[in-house]
């Protein structure tokens, strides 16, 4: 795990975790290239930035996006989509350790949510940022630190 970027890292945790509390979403990382017809969700995780240097504590900028076409379907679909992504960001853990990804999570916060409109596209945008460090860093072997329950 140790060569995985700490920023695909957190992309993979939070769609392990937005995969398993919003089903309904078929959710994708940006890690894979994806492409899709919407509705779809899409996790990219960038600039990690070390709080300071060699702490192994990094913040990592994160946007989920949530998109789906407006001209077809229920015209409350978007909402409703965006109402679970949120209830679902509030109920993810704040902080622990998730050892399938090699991950620390110190923290998180919503810095904002922006519409994002395109063509026949509906959008919303989740801006996060992510106190997070690799267990490895940490000290403590990732294979040995239990998964809090979700």
């Amino acid at each position: 795990m140790a060569d995985v970027p700490i920023h695909f890292r957190v992309e993979r945790a939070f769609f392990d975790e937005l995969t398993r509390l919003v089903p309904q979403v078929p959710w994708l990382k940006s890690q894979d290239n994806p492409s899709g017809e919407p509705p779809y969700g899409v996790i990219q995780a960038d600039e990690a930035k070390e709080t300071t240097p060699r702490s192994g504590v990094f913040y990592v900028a994160m946007a989920v996006l949530v998109s789906t076409v407006m001209d077809q379907g229920d015209p409350a679909q978007h909402a409703n989509l965006v109402q679970a992504v949120r209830e679902a960001l509030d109920t993810i853990p704040r902080q622990g350790d998730d050892t399938e990804n090699g991950l620390r999570l110190h923290g998180f916060v919503i810095m904002r949510s922006t519409a994002a409109n395109l063509d026949q596209e509906q959008g919303t945008l989740f801006e996060l940022n992510v106190g997070c460090g690799a267990l490895e860093r940490a000290g403590v072997p990732p294979d040995v630190q239990p998964v809090p329950a979700g």
